[in-house]
């Protein structure tokens, strides 16, 4: 598969972090949903849209943003999520080297706090 279009696409766009959504949470329209597999990312680049500013954000296949998408879609084919509004959230957490960071990430409708 030859990405070499769709990386200039993205480097167009800024990539979704914490400050683009203020640090809570914010929907987003998917406008584009494309597979990339290079040697350092396996998963799914979208170009979402969030207010007037277009975003990307990366879902690769080792992490559970797919399946969040999926759950909030209601359909595993990418072609079927162009155009659909989707949940991100921030999470505060750790690096690996011990610094403070916060995380987005695709919100999980199946996740339940409080409940086990």
């Amino acid at each position: 598969m030859n990405v070499q279009g769709f990386v200039q696409t993205q480097e167009q766009n800024p990539y979704l972090d914490a400050k683009a959504i203020a640090n809570k949470a914010a929907s987003g329209k998917i406008l584009e949903a494309r597979a990339v597999k290079t040697p350092k990312f396996n998963g799914i680049f979208l170009t979402v849209k969030i207010g007037s500013r277009k975003f990307a954000y990366p879902l690769s296949f080792d992490r559970f943003d797919i399946g969040a998408v999926v759950a909030q879609t209601g359909s595993a084919e990418t072609d079927d999520w162009i155009g659909e509004t989707i949940k991100f959230v921030c999470k505060k957490g750790e690096s690996k080297k011990g610094k403070k960071v916060v995380f987005v990430n695709v919100l999980n409708p199946k996740a339940k706090k409080g409940k086990k």
